[in-house]
């Protein structure tokens, strides 16, 4: 016997192996030892089954009699060749032949089950007698039977589609699928790591954690404490039962490009369980995670990339066990506004039919900012064919500078928007000298240049120090002289200012829908201590004033989800579990609003706003 991995499926012989004699011929004799090994297994999470020449009725009545029966999955009793059973026995369980194990005392059985099977592990029954201790069978403490029960779940299941007589896709949808996404990891860590390490056909990065499990905690934490990290443990529930935490994943956003208003993201653990194969949950989810970039490593057995359509799966609340559909929040949601709307609404994505983000941007070294309402307002004035020259020329996308984020919104569609660059009333961005076009432009972590009123000499100062890729410092300094002489530096206005401008903001929201702002944390960490931002106190008591005047306005302050100060990482970025609770809270808040138009408090007969306002 060859020692490959170790076990998850041993297939039982029963003549002769799993008992003494023949059972049909003068009978046989229950072994107490193979019994009790069975149920050893069992609780250490490794799976029986059964196959073996014989009529299943008098089998199962011996096994029954001991009290084993139940014990076994996919049974495998009648007088058929033994290699295309246990062929399909290996397909049925969903699992690798290199964990599966089949033990049988006639050595041609072996050897065609090899040829039949390839990578199986296979042994005689004098193997019997070490099983409880060879290193193979460790197993995984599973003191209450779970695996037994949804490898129980699977064989049901796997019986009634076999039996239904209808295309795979039509017994999907009859089987009511489920899907739920916890995203507390460390509660679960322990199952996020198994599902990292242990599988493999359904493992699509394969980017193994340390063996040691305090080290393997310690390496997935660092993994998760990286700013922008968003990861879940998936859970799958069925017509037949509760398969558990199936999945799980771990995306990490990049900077350095920007595609249709979504910062890329680069999946870092994309992998599941083999329980669930067949459902096409991976997919399903890819796509609900609008398909990051993704390097598949080695052989899986589902392509991702594929286009068929998967109707069949479905959200599930995850607060009462995956057991019903997930209330929507809104058809659609759209939100706007800096980095952090991507995690944010990464978190209500599953609160929705359709979502849409746009956040800032950072494309060639330079970070183009759009958290503001000036910016947003002002992409409505930027709509036009001189605008997409100028574009051209400062080396920016014209659909994702130039938009109307309000058209074609369905009645019921929630806005979500983070103007968190207006908190700063110093802040000053350019406006075309012709135009009127408004814009924030800087080479990327350069906060402190002003393309207009720095001198010449310290702005390129600043642009070599920073060492960029020969391309983008060319763009950069290129755009630098572009905007220094085609455009002026003006200040974002003062507080009084926002009276004027928010409300002719929300009249541009359409009838039906309705509005939530986000507000940061004014106290940030400072030199060991807690330095208040007495401008992002200022900004949030203006806005916090204006928003009271309309009902379909609400706000969520980033400060009130905080179970302590560690979560605030600084200048309007908080830990991965603060955008969560971000996400719970604006649907809290959300179900409280009026939509615009059900009452006449805040509709007003304002102008639409636009960039010369």
């Amino acid at each position: 016997m060859a020692e490959t991995e170790s076990v998850r499926l041993l297939i039982w012989d029963l003549d002769e192996t799993f008992w003494d004699g023949t059972l049909t011929e003068g009978g046989c004799r229950i072994r107490e030892d193979t019994c009790a090994l069975v149920k050893t297994l069992a609780s250490r999470g490794i799976i029986s089954a059964i196959c073996s020449k014989n009529n299943l009725d008098d089998a199962r009545a011996v096994l029954e009699k001991a009290g084993v029966w139940d014990y076994f999955v996919f049974p495998s009793i009648n007088w058929e060749a033994k290699g295309p059973r246990i062929a399909a026995l290996v397909e049925a369980t969903q699992l690798r032949p290199t964990t599966v194990m089949f033990i049988d005392d006639n050595p041609l059985n072996l050897e065609e089950v090899r040829h039949f099977v390839p990578g199986i592990q296979v042994a005689s029954e004098k193997i019997i007698a070490t099983i409880a201790e060879h290193p193979l069978f460790i197993g995984k403490e599973d003191s209450a039977l779970s695996r037994l029960k949804q490898y129980k779940l699977l064989e049901t299941r796997k019986g009634d589609e076999r039996a239904s007589g209808t295309d795979t896709a039509d017994f999907l949808r009859r089987s009511n699928i489920r899907v739920s996404v916890n995203f507390d990891i460390e509660a679960n860590i322990d199952r996020a790591i198994e599902l990292i390490n242990r599988t493999n056909q359904l493992n699509f990065t394969k980017k193994r954690l340390p063996e040691d499990g305090f080290e393997a905690a310690a390496a997935l934490r660092a993994q998760l404490a990286v700013h922008g990290a968003l990861a879940g443990l998936v859970r799958v529930v069925d017509r037949y039962g509760d398969y558990g935490y199936v999945g799980f994943y771990l995306a990490h956003f990049g900077r350095n490009d920007h595609v249709s208003g979504h910062a890329p993201q680069t999946l870092i653990h994309y992998c599941f369980s083999c329980r669930t194969l067949g459902m096409h949950v991976e997919q399903w989810l890819y796509r609900w995670l609008q398909r990051p970039a993704l390097t598949v490593v080695g052989e899986v057995v589902s392509d991702l990339f594929q286009s068929r359509e998967i109707d069949w799966v479905q959200f599930a609340d995850s607060t009462d066990s995956a057991n019903s559909s997930v209330e929507m929040l809104a058809p659609e949601i759209r939100a706007y506004g800096g980095c952090e709307v991507h995690p944010v609404a990464h978190y209500l994505a599953n609160k929705t039919r359709s979502i849409r983000t746009i956040g800032n941007i950072v494309t060639n070294g330079m970070l183009v900012q759009l958290n503001s309402v000036y910016f947003i307002s002002s992409a409505l004035d930027r709509r036009t064919e001189d605008f997409r020259a100028e574009c051209s020329v400062l080396n920016l996308s014209y659909q994702d500078m130039a938009f109307d984020f309000f058209a074609d919104a369905p009645t019921g569609t929630l806005f979500v928007f983070s103007f968190g660059y207006d908190e700063h009333a110093w802040h000053r961005h350019y406006q075309h000298n012709k135009s009127g076009w408004r814009l924030k432009v800087t080479p990327s972590m350069i906060h402190d240049v002003n393309y207009i009123t720095d001198p010449e000499d310290q702005v390129m100062e600043k642009i070599k120090a920073r060492k960029f890729a020969a391309d983008d410092e060319r763009i950069i300094i290129d755009v630098y002289r572009h905007i220094r002489t085609n455009y002026s530096s003006v200040p974002r206005g003062s507080d009084d200012y926002l009276h004027t401008l928010m409300p002719r903001f929300f009249h541009n929201i359409p009838t039906g829908c309705k509005v939530v702002l986000l507000l940061n944390e004014p106290d940030v960490p400072s030199d060991g201590g807690i330095s208040t931002r007495k401008w992002v106190v200022n900004y949030n008591r203006t806005i916090t004033e204006i928003a009271r005047n309309f009902d379909f306005v609400g706000i969520v302050n980033f400060g009130d989800l905080l179970l302590d100060r560690s979560e605030n990482e600084g200048w309007g970025h908080y830990k991965r579990a603060v955008y969560a609770r971000a996400a719970d809270e604006i649907a809290v808040v959300a179900r409280t609003l009026q939509r615009k138009g059900d009452s006449d408090r805040g509709v007003t007969d304002a102008n639409t706003i636009g960039v010369h306002a």
